[in-house]
């Protein structure tokens, strides 16, 4: 279940005990830096299903699409050409360009897209590269599945833009963010102020960050087994259908 980064941040100052409104230990803008930090942390380390399915239309002559989400593109997993269903095979950068020569006086012939690659712009822009390039808008759109990274958290003001964006991860997932935030904010405070808070360093940061590595590793095994449950449901569909084929 997501969760908005404003009930995040009281949710780690209650754990932490910095429930003092009118003199915290922790100022917003440290904590919302923490956030983001540990929201792309924990989303690199963890196996998640493709996130988005990215339509896009296609421009005769054009070869390059950029890869737009509302995070950052971290792993092209399929494309479509949505308007036959076939799937375009991916090739290497540097073979692709060997072999459609299209940034040159002498480029492949267009036709219908079959292959493509992915670079990157130097804004770091993940962007899709077809071949051939199509000759017309009809040869699409292309559907593009792939996983992101959540976008950054905004830290220009406490009470707007910040509040209401949601970071899209599970209930453990959460738990063990509340957790690697509240170990790297304690972890970062000298003795005047971890002192008020009651709390000892050298016990509740181990404790926390292993809550935190706890919250991944179940995370993942869980999506290694209902990856391994889908391994088997298809591998039986092929098994009757193979069946099916040979009484036919």
């Amino acid at each position: 279940m997501a969760i908005t980064p404003a009930i995040l941040r009281q949710r780690i100052r209650d754990l932490i005990g910095d429930t003092d409104s009118e003199q915290s230990v922790v100022s917003p803008f440290r904590l919302d830096l923490i956030i983001n930090k540990q929201v792309h942390r924990i989303a690199s380390r963890t196996i998640r299903p493709r996130e988005t399915v990215q339509s896009i239309t296609l421009v005769a002559s054009t070869y390059d699409y950029a890869l737009a989400s509302s995070g950052l593109v971290e792993h092209v997993a399929q494309v479509f050409l949505d308007a036959d269903g076939t799937e375009l095979y991916p090739v290497p950068f540097e073979l692709f360009n060997s072999r459609y020569r299209q940034a040159t006086s002498e480029p492949l012939p267009s036709g219908t897209p079959r292959e493509y690659t992915l670079w990157e712009t130097a804004a770091q822009v993940m962007t899709l590269r077809i071949g051939p390039t199509p000759n017309s808008a009809a040869d699409g759109p292309l559907k593009v599945y792939h996983s992101i990274l959540p976008a950054m958290l905004s830290t220009s003001t406490y009470a707007g833009a910040l509040t209401t964006q949601a970071i899209p991860f599970s209930d453990e997932l959460i738990a063990g963010l509340e957790a690697a935030c509240a170990a790297e904010v304690v972890s970062g405070m000298n003795a005047q102020n971890v002192e008020p808070l009651g709390l000892d360093k050298g016990i509740v940061v181990p404790r926390w960050e292993a809550e935190a590595e706890g919250a991944i590793r179940q995370y993942n095994l869980r999506q290694l087994k209902n990856g391994q449950r889908q391994d088997r449901v298809l591998r039986t569909w092929h098994r009757f259908t193979n069946r099916l084929a040979v009484r036919a």
